[in-house]
């Protein structure tokens, strides 16, 4: 009884014994609800979503429903004249209260957190508004707001990110339910608090607690364990009260419809995601019971049910109840039929008691068909059983611990997990996780071995695939189990409905991760060559990210710094694939479009500064390089897709000149706080982008020199850092990239770089060929003729192997050639004495073939250009070189074979004159 009828009560006693006089309140006649509304009432349950079939696997369809409704409903007038019109507008009403309600606890203000989700979901379906609840199609036989309200409220973790969380109350609580309550207020993923918290529940009555049940399944969809007791709870309080049909009154009527209705919708949330066996018994246990559908809706969700978990070890009451459900045909040979293939597809599924199986479908051919079956048929079938029986022995094993009901295991996303600073029950949870993988490994590997492998039949190839999508369900948030389960989907056998179907499941879990975004852009346009799609769900991952990140800039709490960092790293990663895609399109502006799209609707630039700025207004960061360094990656990766796929020079110096001037703006600002170039954001891929511009863009060398000596002149030397010697290198690649030879020292020393890296091998040839020794001898006027050396650069080697940047995909390894055949070597003689077969090596044979002058010679050349000198004895030099180690190889024993003295070395170098 509810409180207003106790009220009503109390107030009619009161006025029969004259005490007070009867409230206004109350009413004497109690209002009888009609068969009419009784009626459609049932009608809306048996046409509710969940037993429609429109889950979220099959979004797509549920998508195309809801429009049509919604047109639908908004071409008819708003009014509460009819008996219809009133009911479904109730009906409306109660379909948002219940959403309200569940969020109670999770959200401080349901009401507004459920608008905002309602508004992004129209924004999905490209849809401006939406009927008023007293707008409803009679062709309908739902109102339109029970699947508006389910499709749009899946809450993901990324929706609560930015909303202020709601507080977990229970009445009367006891002090271990006040422990566990304020140790979810901190964190509300910690999964050993959630545990004891329900476990405790179990003193209260349900109504007073569906609130934080409500939360668990919020934070926990695919933890069956937890719905499966919460609907436990729900039917044993439903069976309490009468049925709907026994209802009288018309308040005892709505309130239990409401009850119907917030259990169908938690069925609909978690039944398909859960992929629990007792879950599902208990759906059936509610439909049967208390909705009571048609033999042909029944049938439909058996068959949907059977689908989903029906290669389950543990699904042998779902068959049972399939086959005692009967057909729905009055052919009684068509019923036998059908009961004679589903015992059959019973019999060769690995599943639990198929000895009592076989029991009784030996007794029903033996009344049904008096004993007789075909012998191949007979054959066939005891080979199945035999197989079955078999599989089923080693996957109950697997199965025992991983639907443990006493030690469960709840999913939690995976920024929320910790890795460094563990608690004990951190530890444990990570140790039970270790397991249930290994275990659930197992167990497919298990299950493909007994599917044959390659040569699997249909029935193989859907027990693989459906228990990839449990073990994906049943982890939840981890990437890696829905990238196999996803790669298996997209196989050359498998249906398009399938496909489909995997990734509407995984979207469900993984709508805020940036790797699952980009490994569905990839199936669609390496398996549907669909780039509009595949575009589609970057465009959708670019705008959640920025809607993260302008949440992170609006409010004041202390977030860790870490996640806005992640968020910038996530865009600058997605805005470079999209680019990259594009590009098989060979569209030369797509890129630009990308781009330009990243800096004026994401605001990537203005996004980046915007973090920086009150990370550093909150004194939280002392130097910003860490959160620029994404936005230039995205700069650094555009110069590049230009350069070598685009072939447009000019754009990408425009991109680079851009680059410059932001640059400036940092070291103008850093300078007045004492940062060092590389503090305030000037990284090496600044120097590198330059680099490549100049290798394919010779004819803006003066550009991107005076660019970079406009931002050296910025420097402070006292804070130049590492900025100095990354300039000079630059200057020196520039020249030395295009063909141009270094300008004259201002002085009269000579500067030699002894660093390895300051020459590039690649470019020897390119530096020999216009060096002081040619020049001094051209100077000289030598008869001989002066070797000119072959360029070895071309304008096309200019360009890097675009090979590299083609998407890759797991087929294109079945096209590879063979690895080559290993060299057959010859075998030594256990007492043999090792031989020093080593050639020459590679460093003395380039340094004798192009022979570099030395500090001496070259000054001589460049300051008395008419003296001639006798050639230096540079035998030993040559001797050291040629026993000098490769690069690629060293002998460790070559150091006892030999003694060479370095002496002559030394004296040589102290007769040099000087070296910078």
């Amino acid at each position: 009884m509810s409180d207003s009828d106790l009220n009503d009560l109390v107030n009619k006693l009161r006025s029969v014994t004259g005490h007070v006089a009867e409230s206004d309140n109350y009413s004497a006649t109690v209002k009888k609800v009609n068969s009419d509304t009784l009626l459609l009432l049932e009608v809306v349950l048996r046409n509710h979503p969940c037993a429609l079939h429109l889950t979220p696997d099959n979004s797509d369809a549920a998508f195309q429903f809801v429009l049509q409704r919604l047109e639908e409903s908004l071409a008819v007038s708003a009014g509460t004249g009819t008996e219809f019109q009133k009911l479904y507008n109730w009906i409306n009403e109660v379909s948002q209260s219940l959403e309200e309600e569940r969020l109670r606890c999770v959200v401080a203000n349901p009401k507004e957190f459920c608008v905002e989700m309602q508004s992004a979901f129209m924004t999905e379906l490209g849809i401006e508004e939406i009927p008023q609840y007293s707008q409803n199609s009679e062709s309908y036989q739902c109102p339109w707001n029970i699947l508006f309200v389910l499709l749009s409220g899946f809450v993901q973790p990324v929706h609560l990110i930015k909303v202020q969380r709601g507080k977990l109350t229970v009445p009367n609580p006891t002090p271990g339910v006040v422990e566990a309550i304020e140790q979810l207020q901190k964190d509300e993923y910690d999964t050993a608090a959630w545990k004891q918290l329900l476990l405790l529940l179990d003193e209260f009555p349900i109504s007073s607690v569906r609130n934080i049940w409500a939360a668990a399944m919020t934070y926990f969809p695919s933890c069956g364990p937890i719905v499966a007791a919460y609907v436990q709870r729900e039917l044993e309080e439903l069976r309490k009260a009468p049925k709907l049909a026994e209802c009288g009154e018309e308040k005892d009527t709505l309130a239990t419809f409401k009850d119907y209705l917030r259990l169908f919708n938690t069925f609909y949330r978690h039944l398909h995601v859960c992929c629990d066996i007792e879950l599902y018994n208990l759906y059936f246990d509610f439909i049967v019971e208390f909705v009571q559908p048609d033999e042909i809706s029944l049938h439909s969700m058996f068959r949907a049910a059977l689908k989903d978990v029906g290669h389950h070890p543990l699904s042998t009451p779902l068959w049972r109840r399939y086959i005692e459900s009967g057909p729905f045909t009055t052919d009684r040979m068509k019923g036998r039929e059908w009961t004679k293939r589903v015992y059959i597809n019973m019999l060769q599924t690995p599943l639990q008691d198929l000895e009592k199986i076989k029991e009784d479908f030996d007794n029903f051919i033996t009344m049904e068909f008096h004993g007789r079956l075909l012998p191949e048929e007979q054959k066939s079938i005891d080979k199945r059983f035999t197989r079955a029986k078999a599989d089923a022995n080693d996957l109950l094993t697997y199965i025992e611990t991983i639907c443990s009901r006493t030690n469960y295991f709840m999913a939690i996303p995976p920024e929320r997990e910790k890795y460094c600073v563990l608690s004990l029950s951190d530890e444990r949870r990570a140790a039970k996780k270790k397991e249930l993988i290994s275990v659930w490994y197992s167990l497919l590997l298990s299950v493909k071995r007994s599917c044959g492998g390659g040569n699997s039949s249909s029935a193989d190839l859907r027990r693989q695939r459906s228990f990839l999508r449990m073990r994906a369900c049943f982890f939840g948030f981890d990437i890696p189990f829905w990238a196999e389960y996803l790669n298996f989907s997209f196989s050359k056998n498998s249906l398009p409905e399938d496909r489909a179907n995997a990734m509407h499941i995984g979207d469900y879990f993984m709508k805020s991760s940036t790797c699952f975004a980009l490994y569905i852009a990839d199936l669609h346009v390496s398996v549907f060559h669909d780039y509009e799609a595949a575009f589609g769900v970057l465009k959708k991952a670019l705008l959640q990210e920025r809607k993260v990140l302008i949440h992170y800039l609006k409010t004041t709490s202390s977030t860790d710094i870490a996640i806005p960092l992640y968020h910038l790293q996530n865009i600058a990663v997605i805005v470079v694939n999209w680019m990259r895609m594009g590009m098989n399109k060979k569209n030369l502006f797509h890129s630009m479009l990308v781009a330009q799209f990243a800096m004026h609707q994401i605001d990537f630039l203005s996004l980046t500064m915007g973090v920086v700025k009150k990370l550093l207004i909150e004194k939280r960061i002392a130097t910003p390089e860490a959160y620029l360094k994404p936005f230039h990656t995205f700069l650094y990766y555009w110069i590049r897709l230009e350069l070598i796929r685009n072939r447009r020079a000019e754009e990408a110096f425009l991109v680079t000149k851009l680059w410059a001037e932001h640059l400036k703006l940092l070291l103008s600002s850093g300078k007045e706080k004492g940062w060092t170039p590389e503090e305030g954001g000037v990284d090496q891929l600044f120097f590198q982008s330059c680099h490549d511009v100049v290798l394919v863009h010779s004819a803006g060398v003066d550009a991107i020199v005076s660019i970079v000596d406009d931002l050296h002149s910025r420097i402070s030397p006292d804070t130049a850092g590492r900025f100095t010697y990354a300039f000079e290198k630059l200057k020196h690649s520039l020249y030395m990239a295009s063909g141009r030879t270094l300008p004259a020292p201002t002085s009269g020393c000579v500067r030699v770089n002894l660093s390895r890296n300051s020459i590039p091998i690649r470019y020897d040839a390119e530096y020999l060929k216009n060096s002081l020794y040619t020049r001094a001898r051209r100077r000289l006027g030598a008869q001989e003729a002066v070797v000119t050396l072959k360029r070895t650069r071309t304008e096309v080697d200019a360009y890097p192997d675009e090979s590299l940047w083609l998407p890759f995909s797991p087929g294109s390894q079945e096209n590879l050639p063979p690895p080559p055949a290993p060299q057959k070597r010859e075998r030594e003689r256990p007492h043999r004495r090792r031989e020093d077969r080593r050639g020459h090596s590679e460093r003395g044979i380039l340094s004798i073939s192009t022979r570099f002058l030395s500090l001496g010679e070259q000054i001589l050349y460049t300051d008395f250009p008419t003296r001639s000198t006798p050639p230096q004895d540079t035998t030993k030099l040559e001797a050291l070189m040629k026993r000098l180690p490769t690069f690629v190889q060293y002998n460790p024993e070559y150091k006892s074979e030999r003694v060479l003295s370095n002496e002559w070395l030394v004296d040589f170098m102290r007769q040099t004159e000087s070296m910078v």
